[in-house]
């Protein structure tokens, strides 16, 4: 019995689990939550308070910059259609675009959390 129990030690060490790293979207998603005191859930509700919304718009133009998923999927993550993406995306552009200032420091605390995200290329934002 000792023999077996060793040897089953043995084995799960061996095995030894090893947590799956973040996706792009999860840090993403995770690191704009972060910077402007949101949650996930609130998020994916049906709240259109201005802070979820704006967070949403922030969210849906990083996913679109930074990772290969369709606007259906980035919609499926927050149980909104792909239109919904698209509007968003165009609202940050144009809230960019006018430096809302209130926008613009939300940027800034999301700049701040996730560094590796450069977003602050105003050429990328304004439309010709």
């Amino acid at each position: 019995m000792e023999e077996l129990k060793a040897e089953l030690l043995h084995m799960m060490q061996a095995i030894q689990y090893k947590p799956t790293p973040p996706t792009p979207e999860d840090e993403i998603i995770q690191g704009v939550c972060n910077a402007l005191e949101v949650d996930y859930e609130s998020l994916a509700s049906k709240n259109r308070s201005d802070e979820n919304v704006e967070a949403r718009f922030i969210i849906f133009k990083l996913l679109r910059e930074h990772t290969d998923l369709s606007l259906k999927s980035v919609g499926a993550l927050f149980n909104r259609d792909h239109s919904t993406v698209t509007y968003g995306v165009s609202e940050f552009c144009d809230l960019f675009e006018i430096k809302d200032k209130l926008f613009m420091r939300k940027l800034e605390k999301v700049a701040e959390e996730l560094p590796g995200m450069a977003f602050f290329n105003p050429k990328r934002y304004i439309r010709n």
